[in-house]
């Protein structure tokens, strides 16, 4: 019965230590975090995801307010409706009763960029009171260089229905209408920086903003966790560190769990020693010299990983 209680108590000490032997040995779960930022400033209008949440590659995790780059492309795309009508008229000839139909839409143009002209002097001066917000201000006053835009741009057609077309102007306002078409595509792709879409499948981490609050531009704004970059570090002493090979297969065990075996391939081995990290200390392995090494287990094993969560490591081969 002593020699029982004997056998126990060692058997206790061994595996309270390192929990190491020959082939395994210990680590934990280690990640290298997505961090999210976006590339334009902005205030956060909408933020759809939480802590915790399962997001796929894709799906919006954060969305800027746009409307500043809204109302540039509106502005834009009517510039180039104008153009591309100048430019059907110089190729096809205007008659007089269309001359007509011009001089009324340029009458209506005017009228609208006059009433958008007052709203941005009412506005401006409202601004400078601070009675407005900046982004109402900007709206008027894009609303307002619209309209402006519209009443040149039919004014410019009524000219040249009255001049005439000439094969110079034709090529010129085909100029005019490629540069159009590239500052859209630009306005749109600015648009688009002011939604934030997860890159991958993974989990959000942390927000580290709120509906409302204003986002600098190159400034994390969330952290996601990807399963292709959770990974494994563990500590080998040098004998068995010369052994090993990027690309060799080990096998992990939750220490001190029932979490089922699962494998994972050595990705990273280090170059220089260290002595054992306290997070690992134990009576059979402080103060030694280990190597550390990284492994990232199989895809649908490492979902089941918790970050933290301590590891052993059993290697295939023997070393």
């Amino acid at each position: 019965k002593s020699l029982f209680l004997t056998l126990f108590i060692l058997l206790s000490l061994i595996f309270s230590g390192c929990d190491e032997t020959e082939s395994s040995y210990q680590g934990y779960v280690e990640v290298d975090y997505l961090h999210l930022t976006p590339q334009v400033s902005g205030r956060v209008v909408s933020l759809p995801v939480v802590r915790g949440q399962q997001v796929h590659a894709g799906d919006v995790v954060l969305q800027l307010d746009d409307t500043k780059e809204k109302l540039e492309i509106e502005a834009l795309q009517a510039q180039l409706e104008g153009a591309q009508s100048v430019l059907d008229d110089l190729q096809t000839g205007v008659r007089i009763e269309e001359r007509k139909v011009i001089e009324a839409q340029l009458a209506e143009a005017k009228a609208t960029r006059d009433h958008a002209a007052a709203e941005f002097k009412r506005y401006q001066k409202l601004y400078a009171e601070r009675s407005v917000t900046a982004s109402s201000f900007e709206a008027k006053t894009m609303r307002y260089k619209t309209a402006q835009a519209r009443v040149e741009s039919i004014t410019h057609r009524l000219t040249l229905a009255k001049e005439g077309s000439r094969t110079g102007r034709i090529n010129a306002q085909k100029a005019t209408l490629a540069q159009l078409r590239v500052r859209i595509k630009k306005a749109q792709y600015l648009r688009s920086l002011t939604t934030l879409r997860s890159p991958e499948d993974a989990r959000v981490f942390d927000r580290y903003y709120h509906r409302g609050e204003r986002v600098p531009a190159g400034h994390v704004a969330l952290s996601l966790i990807a399963p292709e970059q959770v990974k494994v570090r563990f500590f080998v002493p040098q004998t068995v560190a010369q052994t090993l090979q990027v690309g060799e297969r080990v096998d992990f065990n939750g220490m001190g769990a029932t979490l089922r075996t699962s494998s994972g391939t050595i990705t990273w081995i280090s170059p220089t020693s260290e002595y054992t990290p306290p997070v690992i200390f134990s009576n059979a392995s402080n103060n030694r010299l280990v190597f550390m090494v990284e492994a990232r287990p199989d895809l649908s094993d490492a979902r089941q990983l918790v970050i933290g969560q301590p590891i052993k490591v059993t290697l295939h081969a023997a070393h």
